[in-house]
């Protein structure tokens, strides 16, 4: 009786167990521990439908409806790309038809992209009660199905998908960037990035950016494409770099959306110094120095005035100099090594029988720099050097008692008075001699544009001389071209006069930088010289009131300092400004400005201890907040690159406030390690029972059968 007991108790037990382990195995894992088999009777269902004719055929779309459908309404499938797999929201598409179909009727739907103008479903098929994507904000859906008799039927509904915020990205940021001194980062440059922001959101104003290191470098922005409006192609510019901005510059880039969501990189820029070329400031450039025997001009008295960035002037005695006689005709005097004086009186016969000319050639050279920078193969490749570098100067000097000046011989265009487009190029060439030089010798030969000397396009000792120029797209009005050759004393010239007619030039957007440092889009292009706008870091919030009453704010400034302050709901006790200073990084000097300039006040929250727990964005030690109480000289803000789960995020940098969504977890992920182990112990458990059950039956059964054989024997 009491085996008998024990038994049933275990099959109860075990029976149990089997209940409980399916239903734990169903529940995690989706799968029953055994198959389960019902039965039962089979009733078969079906419709009767009674068409009446002449009413009206009408398709009803239960779901999507005509509203707008918040974050929590639809579903998406998680996928590489932001949010939802293709950017793309799941609803379900309920409809029904009032009239008869067949059985396999066929079901089409279109999908009208109302924010982008697109078509992005098309005559697609879909059965009448299933989950559809659609379009984040505006869609416009029609359906349609063929009814019985070949007619198609259509209904349309109208509705919109609304989709929280998300922090922008930066992407494909350039975190080491090498610059050569003399060079600027611009837009040619490799330093471009992207700002995605899902919301499709434009990156183009100064309110977007925020750069350290202001006044020196800032951000320009260009023309999306069409095809990706998530995209923001961005670039960080500069100004042109010389000694001071030798060594390393970390600058942090910080992207911000219209609700102050951000995100934030950090790059390295590297100006690596190069030896830059002595320039000889006072070149004669082939021309005649005269010297006369007798009376005035009859002592040669010069000195070669030198600029070199790194071993400074000729008076400092760091430069090489040397003098060349290019010819068998010497005088008896030289060049001082050290400071680039010569000094020559000419005595009777210097001259012979008629004047006697002394071509000559002065070169400087400075020293090659006394370390090198590890990766300056960089500017190597670019033409630029770290050894000694010369510079020279050609010239000729005559002791004579007459001089005879210098002809330009031909000239090009023949026609001295002509017009021509702003963007079509201008071509100028002429032919000079000069009888007191002997042959194979030519005086020197300058242009002038709008008589203003052009810089490096002189000539020295050759007989003909080109010059071309390109005025530009939106420049007009009158302009003249003049070419001088000289001999020293002496000179001749010819001008043309252009009349420019006005080309427009092509729309594009291009600005840039933010009131913490950012720049303006710009350059030289065609001519035209656009800002590129770049601004300190913003100051201390200053308090109105008091800085009013200390004249350090005019009346006009602090009436509508307080204005402004009144908008944004700040007390007068905490009515405060701030100010910065904003530089045109291509350094245009523009009559009138093409870009507008950065504002350079604005208002803030004043606060007598500004830090970081006060609850305010402000600045304070020596820089700025990002947003309230981080960033700056605060603690790092949260973003959607950080690498930690923060900011409401579901996981690491993803979900939540981030454009991108969480990987899927498996559903083995949710199940915890106690919980398998609580399975195992279950299962070692019924493997026991299962082994005491079989223990009793063995007995029960089989050893009592046969002592019942044996005892039958007997």
């Amino acid at each position: 009786m009491k085996r008998k007991r024990t038994l049933v108790i275990s099959l109860i037990v075990f029976v149990l167990l089997l209940v409980f382990l399916n239903f734990a195995t169903v529940y995690f894992f989706g799968l029953p521990l055994s198959p389960v088999a019902m039965t039962g009777k089979v009733v078969e269902t079906g419709y009767v439908r009674l068409y009446i004719e002449g009413e009206s055929k009408v398709i009803t779309i239960y779901s999507p409806e005509n509203t707008t459908y918040d974050n929590g309404t639809y579903t998406c499938v998680t996928g590489e790309l932001p949010k939802c797999n293709n950017n793309r929201y799941f609803l379900d598409l309920n409809v029904s038809a009032s009239f008869y179909l067949e059985n396999n009727s066929d079901w089409r739907y279109w999908l009208y992209d109302s924010n982008h103008g697109v078509y992005v479903e098309e005559n697609t098929q879909f059965d009448a009660n299933a989950s559809v994507s659609f379009v984040r904000w505006g869609n416009v859906l029609t359906v349609s199905v063929e009814e019985e008799d070949g007619d198609w039927v259509n209904e349309s509904v109208v509705f919109t998908i609304d989709v929280p915020n998300s922090a922008p990205l930066i992407q494909n940021f350039t975190e080491k960037i090498f610059v050569c001194e003399t060079q600027r980062i611009n837009p040619l440059s490799s330093s471009n990035f992207n700002v995605y922001d899902i919301d499709e959101e434009n990156f183009n104003t100064l309110d977007n950016y925020d750069i350290k290191e202001g006044g020196i470098f800032g951000i320009v922005s260009f023309l999306k494409d069409p095809l990706q409006p998530y995209i923001n192609p961005l670039q960080i510019v500069s100004v042109y770099f010389g000694k001071a901005h030798l060594g390393d510059h970390v600058l942090d880039v910080t992207v911000y959306d219209s609700d102050r969501a951000l995100d934030t990189k950090t790059t390295n820029v590297t100006v690596i110094e190069i030896n830059n070329v002595p320039t000889i400031d006072n070149k004669l450039k082939a021309a005649t120095v005269e010297v006369w025997i007798n009376g005035s001009n009859s002592v040669f008295s010069y000195q070669v005035q030198v600029d070199d960035e790194e071993d400074g002037t000729s008076d400092d005695g760091n430069l090489t100099f040397n003098l060349t006689w290019t010819s068998d005709n010497r005088l008896d005097f030289d060049i001082n090594a050290s400071t680039g004086v010569m000094y020559y009186e000419p005595q009777e016969g210097d001259q012979g029988s008629e004047n006697k000319q002394y071509p000559l050639t002065v070169c400087v050279s400075d020293n090659a720099l006394s370390s090198v920078h590890e990766n300056f193969s960089i500017c190597s490749l670019q033409g630029y050097s770290n050894d000694s570098l010369s510079d020279c100067d050609s010239f000729f000097l005559v002791i004579t008692n007459k001089n005879r000046a210098p002809n330009i011989t031909a000239y090009s265009p023949a026609t001295l008075s002509f017009s021509v487009p702003g963007t079509i190029d201008s071509s100028f060439s002429v032919t000079v001699s000069d009888d007191d030089m002997g042959e194979g010798y030519y005086p020197g030969i300058d242009w002038y544009l709008d008589d203003v000397l052009q810089a490096n396009e002189g000539s020295e000792n050759i007989a003909t001389d080109d010059y071309s120029y390109t005025f530009g797209c939106g420049v007009s009005g009158i302009h003249n071209v003049i070419a001088v050759t000289s001999d020293g004393p002496l000179n001749d010239s010819v001008m043309w006069t252009i009349n420019v007619t006005n080309v427009a030039c092509p729309v594009a957007v291009v600005t840039g930088g933010s009131s913490g440092g950012g720049g303006g889009g710009g350059g030289t292009l065609g001519g035209v010289c656009n800002e590129q706008w770049a601004c300190h870091g913003w100051g201390l919030c200053q308090n109105a009131e008091r800085s009013f009453d200390a004249g350090a704010l005019s009346p006009e400034d602090y009436s509508s300092t307080k204005d402004l302050c009144a908008q944004n709901s700040f007390d007068d006790r905490f009515c405060g400004f701030q100010i910065t200073r904003c530089f045109d990084l291509a350094m245009c000097n523009n009559t009138e400005v093409r870009i507008p300039k950065p504002v350079e006040s604005r208002v803030c929250y004043f606060t007598e201890d500004p830090n970081c727990i006060d609850g305010i964005t402000n600045c304070h030690d020596g820089d700025c907040e990002l947003l309230v109480d981080c960033g700056g000289p605060c603690d790092p803000c949260p973003t959607c690159s950080d690498g930690k789960r923060n900011q409401g995020e579901n996981g690491v940098d993803c979900g939540g406030p981030c454009p991108f969504a969480c990987e899927a977890e498996s559903p083995f992920g949710a199940i915890s390690f106690a919980l398998v182990g609580l399975l195992l112990v279950l299962f070692l458990v019924l493997m026991y029972i299962l082994y005491k059950v079989f223990k009793i039956l063995r007995h029960r059964f089989f050893l009592k059968g046969k002592k019942r054989k044996k005892e039958d024997k007997r």
